[in-house]
């Protein structure tokens, strides 16, 4: 059998390689590979006095355990898309009533829902460039309910269901 050029590349790839990992073992590596955690005084030496009184995050394996031990709390995690609240500290706007009490069909025709948000922490909804969350009223109506594309506004003895463009509506369904 004839050995190919390419084979005889990959042969001193290989013979190359072998090489070098038996070097780096024999000889580069540490005395021992020990990945004991840090004494206190080692801790104590590295670290400034202003980082000995700073609370310590928690490592991954002290959370995985934790976590194994059924001592992880859902509630304590904070939703990582919910937007800063001091971000929306600024756009939360709740519009005051108007003068004349509005009529349901009123409403209806001159308010727009353009976004709905739902989370296990953050719901809310955007109508007409006003972020509006559940309770809050808008012209004298107060949103009671928040679902998938839609929005049920109460008020002037009538209920409201705001449903967003382009958005599947079951008109079928009781809510």
């Amino acid at each position: 059998m004839k050995i190919t050029a390419k084979q005889k590349a990959y042969g001193v790839l290989l013979t190359v390689g072998a090489i070098a990992f038996c070097v780096d073992r024999g000889m580069g590596g540490p005395a021992s590979a020990d990945a004991s955690p840090a004494t206190a005084e080692m801790a104590g030496a590295t670290a400034g006095p202003e980082a000995q009184g700073a609370v310590q995050p928690v490592s991954l394996i002290a959370g995985l355990q934790s976590l194994g031990r059924g001592d992880f709390d859902p509630q304590s995690v904070r939703d990582a898309f919910a937007p800063q609240k001091c971000w929306m500290a600024a756009r939360l706007v709740v519009a005051a009533p108007s003068q004349g009490q509005m009529t349901a069909s009123q409403f209806e025709r001159e308010h727009k829902l353009s976004a709905v948000v739902l989370s296990a922490h953050n719901e809310m909804v955007m109508i007409n460039d006003q972020i509006v969350r559940p309770g809050q009223m808008i012209d004298g109506f107060k949103l009671v309910a928040i679902g998938p594309y839609r929005a049920t506004l109460l008020g002037a003895g009538a209920r409201v269901e705001l449903h967003m463009d382009d958005a599947p509506v079951n008109h079928s369904a009781s809510y």
